[in-house]
């Protein structure tokens, strides 16, 4: 089985998706303090 190139963008996964809105909130808040 050959691997699929990992694309952290693609909104299809759930997983990625959730880490790409934890790491914005993260990013939001660490901007604003």
């Amino acid at each position: 089985m050959i691997p699929e190139p990992y694309e952290p963008f693609d909104i299809g996964n759930g997983p990625d998706k959730v880490f790409l809105i934890g790491s914005a909130w993260i990013v939001l808040l660490l901007f604003l303090l």
